[in-house]
């Protein structure tokens, strides 16, 4: 092997392997692979992220709609079945419903849209409030009293919208 080593026209093992220039080369195209692929993930999360805040937000809507529905159809076990149990005032719908803290009376659920804030709150029993949804343009309500419906409309500061048409029981 030695001799083989040896012979003229082969490489001498000093000389052998990647020179200074070679490796920062090699270095240099790897560092720049590496800024294009991180680029491009950065990219794709930020997409990703501004197409799925619009589903969350109609989710999170719609599971605020169906508390509406659970409050509606949740009535006064000793409450007149002929009055209406839903009224809107001043930007605040009230829903008279059974209480869930107190079994046996009455809690009236308050929604309403905090315009400083943006955001969709409900009140009930004592004036606690709980958030049910943030970034909140709009909050439309339109109550038919003789046909007993009560349609809601909540909007997206973003554009999105989600409503639903209640028959109140």
């Amino acid at each position: 092997m030695t001799a083989l080593a040896n012979a003229p026209g082969s490489v001498p093992d000093a000389e052998r392997g990647l020179t200074l220039v070679e490796l920062l080369l090699a270095l240099g195209l790897l560092s720049g692979l590496s800024a294009v692929i991180a680029s491009w993930s950065v990219t794709t999360l930020r997409g990703t992220r501004q197409l799925e805040e619009p589903a969350r937000w109609r989710t999170a809507a719609r599971s605020g709609l169906r508390h509406i529905q659970e409050a509606l159809l949740v009535a006064d076990e000793d409450g007149d079945d002929t009055a209406l149990r839903a009224r809107f005032e001043d930007g605040v719908l009230s829903i008279l419903s059974r209480s869930s803290l107190s079994p046996g009376r009455t809690a009236i659920h308050a929604y309403r849209r905090d315009a400083s804030r943006s955001k969709w709150l409900l009140a009930v029993e004592g004036g606690a409030e709980r958030i049910l949804l943030l970034n909140v343009k709009s909050f439309d309500v339109e109550l038919d009293e003789s046909m007993r419906t009560l349609f809601v409309r909540l909007e997206s500061g973003k554009g999105g919208a989600v409503e639903r048409r209640f028959r109140i029981p």
